[in-house]
């Protein structure tokens, strides 16, 4: 009887968690803020952008953990995040240094539309671009908050739309505008 021995190759490949986007806009009293969080279920990355960076700063980018019921309390600079995140959206509040309260819900967005998160990493350890869009209602333009070293406002290049997979952005600098491509952001950085 001849007999047939087939190897086994087990394969323990490391996975990416997959990823749920949340969008939001609140106003902030001194005009609209843009909120974006990105979570994995256990780990989170937020960031938050004003419509006038220059008049209405907020920190950049917040990362923490996620507890196992869905809330989180982030800090950076001042600022306190804090929410939950369930299966129908997020919601939480972010806290100023000067103690307004701006609350804010957002249900997930999918990847595959403009709505997103978006970053420049062109400068490797240096500062780069970070973008909001939200593209929700089709007969108006998508709204974009931004900012280049969380300084300086950016300024979509129109038509705003994915080219390449990135979105072009201004930084209206004293000599020139510079231009910066920003990609959609889907997993959690390390």
């Amino acid at each position: 009887m001849l007999r047939w021995w087939i190897p086994l190759v087990v394969c323990a490949c490391e996975s990416t968690p997959s990823t749920t986007l949340f969008v939001a806009t609140a106003n902030d009293g001194d005009g609209d803020v843009s909120i974006a969080l990105l979570t994995d279920g256990e780990h989170l990355v937020a960031y938050a952008c004003a419509d006038d960076v220059a008049r209405d700063p907020y920190p950049g980018w917040f990362k923490g953990d996620v507890a196992p019921d869905g809330t989180f309390v982030l800090a950076l600079d001042g600022f306190f995040l804090a929410g939950t995140i369930t299966a129908s959206g997020a919601r939480g509040e972010i806290v100023e240094p000067d103690g307004t309260v701006v609350s804010w819900s957002g249900a997930a967005i999918s990847h595959a539309s403009l709505t997103g998160l978006y970053k420049d990493d062109s400068g490797g350890g240096a500062c780069g671009a970070s973008v909001i869009v939200i593209a929700d209602d089709p007969t108006k333009p998508p709204i974009v908050r931004g900012a280049w070293c969380n300084v300086m406002q950016v300024t979509p290049v129109a038509p705003i739309a994915l080219v390449n997979g990135e979105i072009a952005v201004d930084v209206a600098m004293a000599e020139a505008p510079v231009r910066m491509y920003v990609a959609p952001v889907t997993t959690i950085p390390p």
